[in-house]
């Protein structure tokens, strides 16, 4: 609060009024002025000395009944005489009236006091006693100088305070600048300040009074420095300080001031002086323009510059990436096909213009398919990408090393002779066979075969030249294995023309080779002994053997079927399936991986059991159970995006043309990646949608087969970050699963997330048999009328009385019935209790008040649904104008065409239309113009802070605005308190409803409320009435930008 003394005009007038005063008294202290004590001690002693005459006569003559009567009649007649007495020189006081002899103080020797005076009596020349009288001391307040004092003191202060607030009116340094000026200066989009040689504001044009939200008069006469100003951290000085003294003209100084209101606003500042003479200046010239929009601007604008930046970053190395990935085989980091035969074009190019020489190596594992039939393909995964290593390892920097496909390898040489490579060759092969890879019960090894070729002008392009190598590398596998050898013209018409690597190794050396069409024993055939279970034989036509002879392969737990069998199902899995195979899933997976980086997203693994399969192939043979695993993919990939990706883990196919992917991971079970999901729900939904896809039996052949089925689930990245390690733990939850009693079972391999899955199918269960209980009760909402305080509607609320469980929230419930289809049923339940009560209402004699119904978006996809609800209201005889239908945001927008039909078929047929949750979602303002809505909902979210942010504040404003002028209703929800009611009716909002008036009441309650208006109508006027006297007594509670949006007329 502003101290009143604080004010010039009022200090002046004090120190005016103190000088005054300041001069009476010293007139009196001088004594200029008349004392009037001395009139009162004179007829003191003249009523003394004449009392003291009679006395003295009555005594002489022996009167002593005058005496007394002398003495009663002076004291009661005066009244400033307290008392009086006659005393005796003996010092007997022999007459007295009042309480004389106690209150005399004087002895007979003392003088007279004010107060107390005595006169002598003689007798023949000799005093034999004293006339004594008490008067009243004498006050200082009666004194007319004090009270003349005083009077001069107050008439002087007003006196003074008025003539010096003229005298300041007409002294106005405002006044210097003629009022065509004034108004000129005032037309200016610019902040003005004219200052004088004080730094005293003599003018201040409006746009900088508005700006710094202080009236003119609060600036007049205040210095420009006291306002509160934020400098820029390099400057010391306002920028009109140097200019007061002689310094130059300034240009662009920023400063920020803080306005009244709390707010900053920032300036550039440019200053010019006034009447400079001689290095003197009266005064400066201040402007202000406001930049604060465009600070925002420039903010706003920095920080979308910085995140292009960080995009373009981000998509700089998305590119490098998807160029790796596009360019390189997912499983063993080299090139592609594609990539590989792109580089060897222009290693071709190059050869061709440097004459320098270029070689290809071909490779290919020896007996990959027996690898993977017998130990899995996680074994011959690792298998490839221990080659692969290998390859990459050994070659130079500038050589290409390219999958060429399956388990072939290419690597291309720059300068290197078809010798040269052949050598090179020949350390990989070395470096292969001496790699162990490792099982759980053992170790083994594995080979590999090499074709080298040497380009020559005679080939045509580059897949000429890799087919030379490719040739060799056919005889190499045709005459042995586990070999090198080089093309050479003869090689394509004849096996034994190739050339080996260690005849080229002699050839070079100048020895000569071994007579044996291969290479040197100890290193021709490093075979290593398998015991069978007859455990005499050698088997050294295959070279896949453990590194310890002495432990059996069979007794390791592994069966040893090196011989691809024919009837495996698996041999021709994308034959039969014809889906993708391992490797597009494991690549599907390493994508998904990277999007869910990027996007903070997750995705899922789930791995099906197709146990039952196995039952029917051995029954009813392998090309059923086929038949039923395609029939299978079939129906999972059409209840799942494009975008999802179903496996048979492990096949060896090709990919096919469509987004579904299938490979096998064992004999009979699937993968699936369910990619680019936010919430675990939704795999509760895909479980729940592969269940009901399987339930229907298939005929296949003549028989109708039932396909049970269990599904692990694995997520990214809570249970792993590698393609292996989701898929192995999704299977680890499956085989969980299977152990679970009863059919179609599932398990998260979290067990947070499967508790919840678990939670949430019992309650989509017990959904269903709520609906056909009718477990679901309506409650009743009040809306009140604003400006009259009645009920005017009522919103119908669904609740869940579960047997088990007691009350469950819609918060609940209505998600997963809105997912699951029987969000239908509940709405047609709470219909039908709506329409029961109203005519209850109506029986009972009393006027129902309308009553709105919400609709859910997904049920506007069912062309039916206003059919069904005009269908209700006939059966029951209900006016359409008593039932009241919200819709939200998201259901006229995501569903425009089927949402215009049906809300206008509605509306023909009498019915209200409400937009619920106004403000929270995308909706345009076109629907509002297009569509027959007759009131907006102003979401709760919006309401619950709005007397407290002023952001809430506007966008309340603009909604009241815009549907004031669009002519509907406005609905607040959610109102709690009697601040936001009174602020909600000061800004012309037509109807409220929340906790302040009343929480959802069930149906006995609201018709209390119809029969009995005053139960709503007394809450409204109290909490009105309580919130003003609030308001009266704190009038600072509020802030004051958010009262003025509040308060502002919404036009």
């Amino acid at each position: 609060m502003k101290n009143p003394l604080g004010s010039p005009l009022v200090r002046i007038s004090v120190g005016l009024v103190m000088l005054t005063c300041s001069i009476l008294l010293m007139f009196e202290f001088l004594g200029l002025v008349p004392n009037q004590k001395v009139p009162e001690l004179k007829f003191r002693k003249m009523l003394v000395e004449s009392l003291a005459v009679q006395l003295n006569a009555d005594i002489t003559a022996n009167r002593e009944d005058n005496v007394h009567h002398t003495l009663e009649a002076v004291v009661t007649r005066n009244s400033n005489v307290k008392s009086a007495g006659v005393r005796l020189i003996s010092n007997q006081v022999i007459a007295q009236s009042g309480d004389h002899e106690l209150a005399w103080l004087l002895k007979p020797a003392d003088k007279s006091t004010a107060s107390q005076v005595q006169v002598p009596i003689f007798k023949k020349g000799e005093r034999w006693g004293t006339i004594e009288v008490i008067f009243d001391d004498l006050s200082t307040l009666d004194n007319p100088f004090f009270m003349l004092v005083l009077f001069v003191a107050l008439s002087g202060f007003i006196c003074y305070l008025l003539f010096l607030k003229k005298t300041m009116l007409e002294l106005d340094p405002g006044s210097v600048v003629p009022d065509r000026v004034r108004n000129a200066l005032n037309t200016l989009s610019d902040g003005l300040l004219i200052i004088d040689n004080k730094e005293q504001i003599i003018f201040s044009n409006e746009p900088f009074q508005k700006k710094s939200v202080r009236s003119n008069e609060s600036l007049m006469g205040k210095k420009a420095s006291e306002l509160d100003w934020l400098c820029e951290e390099k400057q010391q000085v306002l920028p009109w300080l140097p200019i007061l003294q002689g310094g130059a003209t300034v240009t662009g100084a920023a400063l920020k001031l803080r306005a009244k209101s709390g707010s900053l606003v920032s300036f550039k500042v440019n200053v010019s002086p006034i009447g400079r003479s001689e290095k003197v200046t009266r005064g400066a010239l201040v402007t202000f323009n406001d930049i604060t929009e465009l600070e925002i601007k420039n903010s706003e604008l920095g920080q979308l510059l910085d995140k292009l930046k960080l995009s373009q970053k981000e998509i700089t190395a998305q590119n490098k990436e998807l160029k790796y990935l596009a360019t390189r085989d997912p499983l063993t980091s080299c090139l592609n096909r594609r990539s590989f035969f792109e580089g060897l074009r222009v290693l071709i190019e190059e050869e061709k213009s440097l004459k320098s020489s270029l070689s290809c190596i071909m490779s290919d594992i020896d007996h990959f398919k027996s690898v993977n039939d017998t130990y899995g393909h996680a074994v011959g995964d690792k298998v490839i990408k221990m080659v692969a290593k290998i390859l990459k390892d050994i070659s130079r920097t500038n050589d290409l090393v390219g999958r060429y496909g399956g388990e072939e390898f290419c690597v291309v040489l720059p300068a290197t002779t078809a010798q040269e490579a052949a050598q090179v060759a020949e350390r990989i092969r070395l470096a292969v066979m001496k790699q162990d890879i490792s099982l759980p019960d053992g170790k083994f090894n594995v080979t590999s075969s090499f074709g080298v070729a040497c380009w020559t002008n005679k080939l045509s392009n580059a897949e000429a030249f890799v087919s030379q190598a490719d040739e060799a590398l056919y005889v190499a596998k045709e005459t042995g294995r586990n070999r090198v050898e080089i093309w050479n013209e003869q090689a394509e018409k004849s096996p034994e023309a190739a050339t080996t690597v260690e005849d080229a190794e002699l050839e070079i050396n100048g020895a000569e080779p071994f007579e044996e069409n291969g290479i040197e024993q100890a290193q021709a055939e490093p075979v290593i002994e398998i015991n069978t279970l007859a455990g005499s034989e050698q088997e050294s036509e295959e070279n896949l053997y453990l590194n310890d002879g002495e432990v059996p392969l069979e007794h390791a737990g592994v069966s040893v079927n090196l011989t691809p069998d024919k009837n495996d199902e698996r041999v021709e899995t994308t034959q039969v399936f014809g889906l993708p195979s391992r490797i597009v899933m494991l690549d599907r997976i390493i994508q998904a991986i990277y999007r869910a980086k990027r996007n903070n997203r997750k995705f899922a693994i789930l791995v099906l059991d197709l146990e039952k399969v196995r039952q029917i192939s051995h029954t009813l043979g392998h090309s059923v159970s086929e038949k039923l695993i395609r029939e299978m993919g079939r129906k999972i990939s059409q209840i799942f995006r494009n975008t999802d990706c179903v496996s048979l883990v492990d096949s060896a196919g090709h990919a096919a043309k469509n987004s579904v992917c299938v490979s096998q991971i064992s004999s009979y079970e699937l993968s699936l990646l369910l990619d680019d999901f936010s919430r675990d729900e939704f795999l509760i939904q895909m479980l729940n949608r592969i269940f009901q896809s399987l339930e229907n039996p298939v005929s296949i052949e003549g028989s109708d087969l039932y396909l049970d089925t269990c599904i692990g689930v694995s997520l990214y990245p809570n249970d792993g970050e590698e393609p292996d390690e989701l898929i192995a733990n999704a299977s680890t939850a499956m085989y969980e699963a299977r152990q679970k009693a009863g059919r179609n079972n599932f398990r998260f391999y979290s067990p947070k997330i499967n508790q919840r899955a678990n939670q949430q199918l019992q309650m989509e269960n017990d959904l269903h048999k709520a609906v056909e209980r009718n477990e679901f009760l309506v409650y009743y909402q009040p809306k009140v009328d604003v400006s009259s305080g009645q009920l005017c509607g009522m919103e119908a609320l669904v609740r869940w009385q579960h047997p088990e469980s007691g009350m469950v929230s819609p918060d609940d419930f209505i998600p997963l019935a809105e997912t699951n289809g029987i969000i239908d049923a509940i709405t047609e339940q709470v219909l039908v209790q709506v329409c029961g009560h109203l005519t209850r209402w109506q029986e009972a004699s009393l006027e129902p008040v309308p009553v709105a119904i919400n609709l859910s978006p997904v049920q506007f996809k069912n062309p039916q649904l206003a059919g069904k609800i005009i269908k209700q209201l006939k059966k029951n005889n209900i006016l359409p104008k008593y039932i009241e239908l919200e819709i939200t945001e998201n259901a006229v927008a995501d569903n425009l065409a089927a949402t215009i039909d049906l809300i206008h078929e509605l509306t023909d047929a009498g019915f209200s239309i409400s937009l619920d949750d106004f403000g929270t979602g995308y909706c345009s303002y076109s629907y509002l113009k297009n569509f027959p809505v007759d009131k907006i909902k102003i979401d709760r979210s919006i309401i619950t802070d709005f007397t407290e942010n002023t952001f809430d504040a506007a966008i309340v404003n603009s909604i009241i605005t815009l549907a004031d002028h669009l002519g509907l209703k406005i609905v607040a929800e959610g109102v709690e308190t009697a601040e936001q009611l009174k602020f909600l009716r000061d800004l012309n909002c037509h109807q409220v409803q929340g906790y302040l008036i009343s929480k959802p009441v069930p149906y006995e309650q609201a018709t209390e409320f119809i029969s009995d208006p005053s139960l709503i109508n007394g809450k409204v006027k109290a909490s009105l009435e309580h919130d003003t006297q609030v308001l009266a007594h704190d009038e600072g509670h509020f802030k004051v930008e958010l009262t003025g949006i509040l308060n502002k007329t919404p036009y």
